[in-house]
């Protein structure tokens, strides 16, 4: 079954010369406030961000989204399962705090989405962006995560706007992540991830989350980041 409208994959590989992505050293693989409008203007020192999917505006949710997210962490170790909860709500709150758009976890989900059923599997969930965290090594595991990644995240749009988003993330991966915040850890890829899934593509600015490796010196959202995150949303506001 083909898809039916584009898709945007952004894999985080470990190793060098991979599929998507080759890097060197540590690898990735993604408030209350003022929240820009129309008429604000755009925000600056946003460290040369580049949108997941470039356009006119760029490919984005929708002005000033409400997005609630689905997760599966039924691969999970179930001595790390409620932990990795934990990790999953600190970086949506984080993400909300540090943005426009206010992400809210729902629902557990039944099945880790593929790319042939994402679409359906959020909608049935209730929820626009999927976090799901899948094992490789398992013969029906998803075809959204390619073998050798921490992660991936992206989404799916139709015209000018997402409709579904996901994040997926290897399970073995993760066990070589630090639990908790800061660099090098869970929530530093989840956030990174989930960027993509929001549309924001990788910078080089040195202390961005976005960088394409894994550094050791950026783990939570930079001003870049905020930056990059309000300039999305006015683009997709102003039209």
């Amino acid at each position: 079954m083909r898809r039916p409208i584009p898709t945007v994959v952004d894999d985080v590989l470990v190793g060098l010369g991979l599929v998507l992505l080759s890097i060197a050293g540590a690898l990735w693989v993604s408030p209350p406030g003022p929240v820009p409008t129309a008429s604000a203007n755009a925000p600056t020192g946003d460290g040369g961000w580049k949108p997941l999917i470039d356009g006119d505006p760029p490919i984005a949710w929708p002005c000033n989204a409400d997005l609630d997210v689905a997760i599966n962490l039924a691969r999970v170790p179930e001595a790390q399962r409620l932990q990795l909860v934990d990790d999953i709500d600190a970086s949506l709150e984080h993400i909300t705090a540090g943005s426009p758009y206010r992400l809210r976890r729902t629902y557990d989900l039944a099945v880790i989405p593929t790319e042939d059923t994402l679409a359906d599997v959020a909608a049935a969930a209730g929820a626009e962006i999927v976090i799901a965290v899948d094992d490789l090594t398992q013969p029906d595991a998803t075809d959204l995560l390619s073998p050798g990644a921490y992660g991936t995240g992206g989404l799916y749009y139709r015209g000018p706007h997402a409709y579904a988003g996901w994040v997926l993330l290897d399970v073995s991966a993760l066990a070589g992540l630090t639990p908790g915040s800061g660099p090098r850890s869970h929530q530093a890829l989840i956030i990174h991830e989930l960027l993509h899934a929001l549309g924001v593509g990788h910078t080089q600015h040195p202390t961005s989350i976005m960088q394409p490796a894994l550094q050791s010196n950026t783990g939570l959202l930079a001003d870049v980041d905020i930056a990059a995150l309000a300039r999305l949303n006015l683009l997709v506001c102003q039209k």
